[in-house]
């Protein structure tokens, strides 16, 4: 449960495959600011991505945002930033440029931490503003002192096939992941997605020399107009398989495709996320509008955050699933109020922790917050014991 939340009341709803859904109504939730619009030199702060360095520090990236065309817009002078916490989230130290936009834009921050050297390696973003557009670039650097320093990062558009940089292209964002089991263990993973021409584009990209060089693995390139997937995130399964969430993009006109129901998608990666073993599909079960939303693999539990209300970027839930994002068990709901772009990250055994947009009605990029959800647990039906 939330960390100094209001009491909730409970309603069960039975899925077909026998899970109990538990559906809280809270009255609100204990949340830490980390950034805030207007302030250390910024108009707003965006697209959140954090990780637990192994020191055990946190450390909480975004988009610094200043100028563009309008207030907070995803083009204009934009840095990379960082804030870190020495106390799991408590309380937030300075901010820390990683990367300058000095006039351009760098952005979809998507960081990873190795556990075996501790090394973080992060994946991003560059584009053109100030002179004639340039396309949208991945780079990628890395620090090996805990997030205190920075190598220049250095572009990968060739390692990952593109003659150029394409057109729209975003790394994440979010955190990657390092597989944890099988033949491909301590392989870096990381969502990409781009438009070649008016068809959109997701990939995995992995590592096999601790982020020093990257590849192209899974790729499934929008057949459809319907599905369009965008903004992978992705968490490790049992038996070397890999969940994959998208947003579709084809709901961004209406943000209400079918209820809600067809604003998500996802499918599983295969051998060591070089293979997709069927085709983005909808998920139904995930009612949200069309944003970004992180997912979270803890064992055979998949954890998924982000807005419930279909059409409207507000009330923040985090989800949990035990059949690889079939079906989905309402676990908590964060922000009742505004809220957009998230990421998790786990804590321990019993914690997991969530940094996100919010606001008030209507500003869901006022500010990024920080809470703590207890660690979902399987509930199977009581007639199903969990295998």
């Amino acid at each position: 449960m939330l960390r100094g939340r209001a009491g909730i009341t409970a309603a069960a709803l039975a899925l077909a495959v026998g899970l109990v859904l538990s559906l809280p109504v809270p009255s609100g939730a204990a949340s830490t600011v980390v950034y805030q619009e207007k302030t250390e030199g910024y108009d707003c702060f965006r697209v959140p991505a954090v990780v637990q360095a192994r020191n055990k520090d946190l450390l909480a990236f975004a988009e610094g945002r200043r100028g563009g065309s309008r207030f907070c817009a995803d083009a204009g002078n934009i840095d990379i930033v960082v804030k870190r916490s020495t106390d799991g989230g408590h309380t937030w130290g300075p901010l820390q440029v990683v990367v300058r936009g000095d006039g351009d834009t760098r952005g979809n921050p998507t960081p990873i931490v190795l556990p075996s050297t501790g090394r973080i390696v992060l994946l991003s973003t560059a584009e053109c503003v100030r002179r004639h557009p340039c396309g949208r670039a991945p780079q990628v650097q890395d620090s090996d002192d805990n997030g205190h320093s920075w190598m220049t990062p250095h572009p990968i558009t060739s390692e990952l096939g593109f003659t150029r940089p394409p057109g729209w292209l975003a790394t994440g964002p979010g955190h990657g992941i390092v597989l944890d089991h099988g033949p491909h263990a301590g392989r870096l993973l990381a969502g990409l997605s781009y438009n070649l021409g008016m068809r959109y584009t997701g990939a995995v990209i992995y590592s096999d020399d601790q982020g020093a060089t990257w590849r192209t693995g899974a790729t499934t390139t929008s057949e459809s107009p319907a599905l369009q997937p965008q903004e992978l995130s992705l968490a490790e399964l049992p038996g070397d398989r890999v969940y994959v969430a998208a947003r579709n993009q084809a709901g961004w006109a209406e943000q209400c495709l079918a209820g809600g129901t067809r604003n998500r998608a996802d499918t599983v990666a295969t051998d060591g996320g070089t293979r997709f073993a069927r085709g983005f599909a909808f998920n139904p079960g995930l009612v949200t509008p069309t944003v970004q939303a992180p997912v979270l693999g803890l064992g055979a539990v998949v954890v998924f955050a982000g807005p419930s209300v279909c059409g409207a970027r507000a009330r923040l839930t985090v989800r949990s699933s035990i059949d690889d994002g079939a079906h989905w068990r309402t676990e908590e709901m964060v922000w009742p109020q505004a809220a957009a772009y998230s990421d998790l990250v786990a804590l321990g055994p019993d914690d997991v922790g969530l940094l996100y947009e919010a606001g008030p009605a209507g500003r869901p990029n006022a500010t990024i917050r920080w809470s703590t959800v207890d660690t979902p647990e399987p509930v199977p039906d009581e007639d199903e014991p969990l295998a």
